[in-house]
């Protein structure tokens, strides 16, 4: 049986979607046994290439394809590519967090890893859909984003937290009642496929983030931080973070864990 992080890392890189989905199932079910391997001691490798490189075309967020052009299956592919590329990503940086911050309760773990095989649904989810059109991940351009916030964070456990689950999943809080509006241009098959996806990944996330918030109070507890560095941590990870959202989605956040003083920084 592999080392527990060394098991995380092999299939963090791992590009070919068939063998990452089937080692995230065997460490899924066999987690208990899987982690007794763990040596918190394995050495922290640096993560210098991100696994969907393989198969995609990188490019600045200001040059992805325009997602607004509904009216055509291209659109619709650009627009459901965008969104698979998201979730393919949420599975390594779920699979990160797990590798790379040691010496933890188990039950981080343990929580980094349900992530990250609920990611992994979500994914399957999506793909479907965007096969059904036709079309491969990998097809479109996409945008490092949520990688790159992952390379800012990887030494610091509260800003980790704080920026990927606490503000960038979070965000997609906010995103889900917009990005479910889209249906209506959709055709009726289309649409029925997508607004079921969406009801899951909603349901999903308000744990993800909730997770994440947890994680954020107990490093800043173990660690001597306050807090009330959610707002400088997050803009140090994600440069140009924007707090001031027209339409924040105060239930699912409340439902996650957000603090009504946290909330206000949204405002």
């Amino acid at each position: 049986m592999s080392e527990f992080f060394s098991l995380l890392e092999e299939i963090r890189n791992e590009s070919i979607w068939k063998k990452k989905g089937e080692g995230l199932a065997i460490l899924q079910r066999g987690f208990s046994n899987i982690y007794s391997t763990a040596k918190h001691s394995v050495p922290v490798g640096n993560w210098d290439t991100v696994s969907y490189s393989h198969f995609t075309t990188e490019v600045p967020g200001a040059k992805v394809p325009d997602r607004n052009n509904l009216d055509t299956t291209h659109g619709q592919a650009v627009f459901f590519h965008a969104i698979v590329h998201i979730e393919y990503t949420a599975i390594d940086l779920a699979l990160d967090h797990a590798y790379r911050f040691r010496n933890l309760p188990e039950e981080y773990y343990r929580d980094w890893i349900q992530v990250a095989h609920e990611e992994t649904l979500h994914f399957e989810l999506l793909l479907k859909i965007l096969h059904s059109l036709g079309y491969e991940y990998g097809d479109f351009p996409v945008h490092s984003g949520l990688y790159q916030a992952a390379k800012r964070s990887s030494e610091d456990l509260c800003m980790r937290m704080a920026a990927l689950p606490g503000y960038m999943e979070a965000n997609g809080l906010d995103a889900h009642a917009f990005l479910s509006s889209k249906a209506a241009r959709f055709p009726w098959q289309l649409q029925k496929a997508f607004l079921e996806a969406m009801e899951i990944i909603a349901r999903d996330e308000i744990q993800h983030v909730a997770y994440g918030l947890r994680w954020f109070r107990y490093a800043c507890h173990q660690f001597g931080r306050s807090e009330l560095e959610y707002k400088q941590l997050v803009e140090r990870a994600v440069p140009g973070a924007k707090f001031h959202r027209k339409h924040l989605n105060r239930e699912a956040r409340r439902k996650a864990g957000f603090s009504e003083s946290e909330l206000a920084l949204f405002a």
